[in-house]
C-alpha cells in the first residue's frame, strides 16, 4: 500500500511541477514544451531573402538563422545508414548500399543548387513538422528557380503527398514520372521495373 502512496505522489507531484503531457491546460496539464514550437505561426516575410548556409541531406538545409527547413513535396535516399534508407530499400527493392551512392549524388547536387546561396522560402498550411523543423518551397530568386520541383525534375528526388502541404503536388506528381521515364539524375543508376 506504500509502494503505492509514494508513486501517486510522485505522479501528483510531477503534474504540477508541469511534466504532464496533455495537449491543454483546462485539463489540468501543461503543453509539452515541443508543441509552442510546432504551432506558433512564423512571419513569412523573414524567410523572404535567406541565406542556406549548410546542405544536411538531399532535402534538407540549415538556414543563416540556424534553423532546420525541409523542402515539402521531396524525398531524397539518405546516404548514412537509417532506419530510413532500411525501410526504403525494403519498400523499393533498391539495396541499401545503391541508396547510398543516390544519397551522396543527390546531396552534391543540392550543394551545388543552393548552399551559400539566398533564397525565398514559401510556407503551406503546416510550417512546421512534429520535431519543429521549417517545411517550405524553396526558390533561388536569382536564378527563377524552384528548388523542389528542380531536384525532381533532375531526377535527385522521388515527389511525395506531404499532407496538409499539397500545394504543388500534381505538379510534382507529374515531374517525377517524367524523370523515371528519362532515367535522369539518381533514377540513371537503378531503374525499378
Amino acid at each position: 500500500m506504500k509502494n503505492w502512496l509514494v508513486l501517486a505522489g510522485i505522479v501528483c507531484l510531477a503534474a504540477e511541477l508541469g511534466y504532464a503531457q496533455t495537449d491543454s491546460p483546462k485539463r489540468g496539464g501543461h503543453p509539452a514544451p515541443h508543441l509552442y514550437a510546432v504551432e506558433a505561426r512564423i512571419d513569412p516575410e523573414a524567410y523572404r531573402n535567406v541565406r542556406i548556409i549548410e546542405v544536411l541531406k538531399g532535402d534538407m538545409v540549415r538556414l543563416e538563422t540556424d534553423e532546420l527547413l525541409h523542402f515539402i513535396g521531396v524525398n531524397s535516399p539518405e546516404c548514412q545508414k537509417t532506419s530510413k534508407r532500411y525501410g526504403d530499400s525494403k519498400i523499393t527493392g533498391i539495396p541499401e548500399v545503391v541508396l547510398e551512392v543516390m544519397g551522396n549524388e543527390v546531396i552534391q547536387f543540392t550543394r551545388r543548387l543552393v548552399e551559400n546561396k539566398y533564397v525565398c522560402i514559401e510556407f503551406d498550411v503546416q510550417q512546421r513538422d512534429q520535431y519543429g523543423i521549417l517545411q517550405g518551397y524553396v526558390f533561388l530568386p536569382e536564378e527563377d528557380i524552384f528548388v523542389n520541383a528542380e531536384l525532381i525534375r533532375q531526377g535527385y528526388s522521388s515527389g511525395v503527398i506531404a499532407a496538409p502541404n499539397e500545394r504543388y503536388q500534381a505538379e510534382f506528381s507529374d515531374l517525377y514520372k517524367e524523370a523515371k521515364q528519362r532515367s535522369q539524375g539518381i533514377w540513371r543508376q537503378w531503374q525499378r521495373e
